[in-house]
């Protein structure tokens, strides 16, 4: 599901494309650079109907072990390219048995929203953040009711507590059309209802003159 960390990791790739830095991604870029090389990818689905499982697979590349570090989001297991210098960026409370796989040695930068690691030592903090002026703004037209989108701390019981508000469920945003999408949606609904007490989305829906409530899920 599309959420607001990947648009973060793309445009960290930017940040870093832009400072000279040679970047490796696995998906179309949000934010094209000429240093951004992407690496094709295959897509399949499972030749058993009753697995409901999808494979990925990626081309191969080469790359310079000791001359590169990885930057992995918080749910990345392990080191998969087996690189020297390994770079945790903290996007989301990181589950123990995830960070327990992790070496020692990896440097942690957390976001400025500082997410809950087990390992309290951290290298500092790293954010950034795309605004999208030109492109989250309210379209100030009639607009009535609720939208939704299931985000992180999102309980088990939610469907009995939002069911009241009969709300508009958001999909796939980034796939059904990105931030065109999202100002399309928020500028059509007059609230904006999420568990997530960490979300660009809530941001987004303000811009958009959407009144962002989050719900208490204790």
């Amino acid at each position: 599901r599309p959420r607001g960390g990947h648009v973060v990791l793309h445009l960290l790739a930017y940040k870093l494309a832009e400072r000279g830095c040679n970047v490796y991604i696995f998906a179309d870029p949000q934010y094209p650079h000429d240093n951004i090389h992407q690496i094709p990818q295959t897509y399949w689905e499972d030749s058993d109907e009753n697995s409901n499982i999808a494979t990925w697979s990626y081309d191969s590349f080469s790359f310079p072990i000791d001359k590169t570090i990885s930057v992995y989001p918080t749910e990345t297991r392990g080191n998969p390219y087996g690189t020297k210098h390994v770079s945790r960026w903290i996007i989301s409370d990181v589950e123990e048995s995830v960070e327990d796989s992790w070496d020692e040695n990896d440097v942690y930068f957390n976001n400025i929203s500082k997410f809950n690691t087990k390992r309290k030592s951290s290298s500092g903090i790293l954010n950034v953040n795309d605004y999208s002026f030109d492109k989250l703004y309210n379209e100030n037209v009639e607009r009535s009711g609720y939208c939704y989108f299931p985000l992180k701390y999102t309980p088990g019981n939610e469907e009995e507590l939002i069911s009241p508000f009969d709300p508009f469920r958001i999909e796939n945003w980034v796939k059904n059309g990105g931030f065109s999408y999202l100002r399309e949606t928020f500028s059509k609904y007059e609230f904006f209802l999420t568990f997530d007490t960490k979300t660009f989305l809530t941001q987004a829906a303000v811009l958009c003159g959407c009144k962002a409530i989050i719900l208490d899920s204790s």
